[in-house]
């Protein structure tokens, strides 16, 4: 008898136990959603990258969210989408991104979502510049041409005004400063840059090419022409051999560089480096967040020329 009554007691506090772990779970996602919901009235934005991400911030201010899905350190060319991006990607007013080629691991989801709202492509824009690699393919780093920026502003506010006409005049005068912003910094930077003449420089990849003619930089000689494809023998020979005949004054590399492929291809020669955050993952948030980050690029530079 008092067997069976602990067998009933115990399974007793088995169910209640249940019951407040479900309580638990429930009160947990509640504030999730909550968390995740955004304000009637708001527009919603979801964007590829945070360097879009830091040029729709300015056009969108405080009318809004705006999301990107890779984001500080990541990388665009193999990322995993998550649970939270699948859902902003759902509740977004509008999808910006660089091209199907560049961010190709979310090609099929974009096209899935932009056949219920607006989808923008940074590379098809009227108006934007594109550069071709040496392979001929199209080289897809487009926002580090302050003007491509403005084009994409420009296309962003128009999609913006079109759901929210009723904030028209608020988008048109945040493209107005963003316009300005940047006038204001390309003048900068000409001045700024103009005292380089014919600096000798290394890349890690050629990623800069925008930057460079932009600005009337030399392009700076590549290791590699593909961050994700470790280069050949042959290839490093044929490095090896250009940098016989050049005195490189330094490198720039990114965050995710390889530090021994770069030591294999110099032979371990010291050379003066930096890092180019091309990405912005340094930069925080904000209108000017674009600024900033074409201003980081420039001090990257600059840092490497002054040896």
């Amino acid at each position: 008898m008092v067997y069976h009554t602990t067998v009933a007691i115990v399974r007793s506090l088995f169910s209640i136990m249940r019951l407040y772990t479900s309580l638990v779970l429930i009160i947990s996602l509640s504030i999730s959603l909550v968390g995740i919901e955004r304000s009637y009235g708001e527009v919603s934005v979801t964007v590829s990258i945070r360097p879009l991400r830091l040029i729709a911030q300015a056009i969108v201010e405080d009318r809004g969210t705006v999301h990107s899905i890779v984001d500080f350190q990541g990388s665009p060319h193999n990322y995993s989408l998550t649970p939270t991006d699948r859902i902003n990607m759902q509740q977004a007013d509008l999808l910006l991104r660089v091209s199907p080629e560049f961010e190709i691991f979310l090609a099929d989801i974009f096209a899935s979502q932009s056949r219920s709202k607006p989808l923008i492509t940074a590379a098809s824009i009227s108006g934007i510049s594109l550069h071709n690699l040496d392979d001929g393919n199209a080289d897809l780093h487009l926002w580090l041409n302050t003007e491509n920026a403005i084009s994409i502003a420009q296309q962003l506010a128009i999609s913006l005004i079109g759901l929210d006409p009723e904030n028209e005049k608020e988008y048109q005068e945040a493209l107005n400063q963003f316009e300005s912003d940047v006038a204001l910094l390309n003048r900068s930077l000409q001045n700024r840059l103009s005292q380089y003449q014919q600096p000798d420089y290394l890349v890690y990849h050629d990623a800069y090419q925008y930057f460079e003619r932009q600005f009337g930089l030399p392009g700076g000689l590549a290791l590699v022409h593909d961050p994700e494809v470790q280069p050949s023998m042959r290839d490093l020979l044929a490095l090896r051999n250009k940098l016989q005949v050049r005195s490189p004054s330094c490198i720039l590399l990114e965050a995710d560089s390889d530090e021994e492929l770069v030591n294999t291809a110099l032979e371990n020669q010291a050379i003066k480096s930096e890092v180019v955050d091309l990405f912005g993952y340094e930069i925080d948030d904000g209108t000017r967040g674009y600024r900033r980050l074409i201003l980081s690029v420039a001090n990257s530079f600059t840092s490497c020329f002054n040896y």
